[in-house]
């Protein structure tokens, strides 16, 4: 997995959805590709948008997809709500699409353990070179499950993933799950090879009504997101020494003090949002910068 190097090279992820679920972004930023201003080649792997075994509707329009996102003082709000055609899908129309993608890929996957075996199983059956690991979302502040009391089945969807699949295993988590941290991590910490942190849910992040209530309430990313996410990324790291990428990167700025309080892998999401040049502009400054 990534790592940083004495001469302050860093390695960064695509947070899970900046790809869609092709890894190549979403059609909206196909010009940006022609235009040389979104490269996902630059990136030590990009997780794909969460699947679940059965297709969800959840609240993403492609036609209309600010129905679900607001943009916030110095952040994202949003409520996607886990959208996609479900895993059958994926393997019959994108999985056989992937061999022309130049970057590892990443699978985001959401359900009960048995649920994760499965999907995981009719993935890996299709050998497709370029998936290299799962990512297990035991922490959507939109699925609708109280994800700060799940921790034995996170546990058990780690250990059934590892048994499962000789690819790597990484494992999304929430702030909300501080009150069990160490138990997961200790573990899960033989299975997973990566922790990852997802988006900071409103009720955490603020006492008043969400813009985004009739949604669910939604999730924070982003630099609003950071007094959530960095400490609880330190704490991890306090823990075990497992690979932990940081979250909630927004401009350059952030990069220097992630590396500052001892981050080694960065993840862009929020930043490709409302402008999905940036990420590729500051990787390129800081790769320019640091070799």
């Amino acid at each position: 997995m990534a790592t940083s190097h004495p001469n302050g090279q860093v390695r960064f992820v695509a947070a899970s959805g900046a790809g869609a679920f092709t890894g190549r972004g979403w059609w909206w930023e196909h010009i940006l590709h022609w235009l040389g201003l979104f490269d996902m080649g630059l990136f030590e792997a990009v997780v794909l948008k969460t699947l679940t075994f059965k297709p969800r509707k959840g609240n993403l329009s492609l036609w209309q997809p600010w129905r679900c996102i607001r943009l916030i003082w110095d952040g994202i709000l949003n409520a996607v709500g886990l959208t996609n055609p479900g895993v059958v899908w994926f393997c019959r129309e994108i999985v056989p699409r992937l061999d022309s993608i130049g970057v590892p890929l990443v699978v985001s996957l959401l359900g009960t353990p048995r649920e994760i075996v499965q999907m995981i199983r009719m993935i890996d059956d299709l050998r497709c070179p370029r998936i290299v690991g799962y990512d297990i979302n035991a922490s959507c502040p939109n699925s609708g499950e109280d994800i700060s009391a799940n921790a034995d089945e996170v546990i058990e969807a780690c250990r059934q993933a590892r048994r499962a699949t000789r690819l790597t295993i990484w494992l999304k988590l929430s702030v909300v799950h501080r009150r069990n941290l160490e138990r997961i991590i200790k573990s899960t910490e033989a299975w997973v090879e990566c922790y990852t942190i997802n988006s900071v849910p409103w009720a955490v992040y603020s006492n008043e009504k969400s813009p985004l209530a009739h949604l669910g309430g939604g999730g924070v990313s982003g630099r609003a997101a950071q007094p959530h996410t960095w400490p609880f990324a330190k704490e991890i790291i306090a823990i075990t020494k497992r690979e932990v990428v940081w979250s909630s990167a927004c401009d350059y700025h952030d990069l220097e003090r992630i590396v500052e309080q001892g981050g080694k892998v960065v993840a862009f999401g929020a930043a490709f949002i409302p402008f999905s040049w940036r990420p590729t502009v500051m990787i390129r400054r800081w790769k320019r910068e640091h070799t």
